[in-house]
């Protein structure tokens, strides 16, 4: 409550989690100064704390274009605030802004690309879910996701890590993560690539 500035992610990196809507009201209502909502990977969640934005003039939703809108090499995305909030973050933006290449990428993604990333989403949101089952069965016990990525925790994350790596399979390792111990995540990629992943998945831990 006494923080200057307040950052919460939602879903958050590396769970995927998303914090329930009672506990970001409490935080916004309690906070004394700003309150940054980084949604990065909201696209991928069925819910958007946009409406967070216009009820309260001290929150600050944050989007990127690198996951949903694949603009990851651009480097851009865009925030959501009160006119007051977002004259005041400018103030404090430096010398090397978004460049105007990679603006008008931006612009022309959010006006024509639409249908794209619907559809690129929904493939990913199908994807996850069979990914997720197949993880089950192999009596895995992945995190609830809201992402484009499932983190699932394993007793030795390093160990099934290189083998998955043998395999031609690349995940991302936590040792001793806070709350999940040893871990790894994998983004969800197109179904044939989540079969292979499954496969090879079962001959490590088998």
């Amino acid at each position: 409550a006494n923080a200057r500035i307040t950052y919460l992610c939602s879903p958050n990196n590396p769970t995927g989690v998303s914090l329930r809507q009672t506990d970001i009201d409490e935080i916004i209502s309690s906070a004394r100064g700003p309150v940054i909502v980084d949604q990065a990977y909201a696209e991928f969640s069925e819910r958007s704390l946009t409406e967070l934005a216009k009820k309260h003039d001290n929150v600050l939703i944050t989007r990127t274009m690198s996951k949903a809108f694949g603009l990851a090499g651009l480097r851009i995305g865009y925030g959501i605030g009160s006119p007051g909030l977002v004259r005041e973050v400018e103030k404090s933006r430096g010398p090397y802004k978004t460049n105007a290449l990679a603006a008008r990428a931006a612009i022309a993604a959010l006006d024509e690309d639409l249908p794209w990333v619907a559809q690129h989403v929904s493939e990913v949101k199908t994807n996850r879910a069979r990914f997720i089952t197949g993880l089950e069965k192999l009596g895995l016990d992945p995190y609830p996701t809201d992402a484009n990525f499932v983190l699932v925790p394993v007793s030795d994350a390093k160990q099934v890590g290189r083998l998955m790596r043998t395999r031609g399979v690349a995940v991302r390792v936590f040792d001793d993560l806070a709350g999940a111990g040893g871990a790894f995540r994998i983004t969800i990629g197109p179904w044939e690539m989540m079969d292979r992943c499954l496969i090879s998945l079962a001959e490590c831990i088998g």
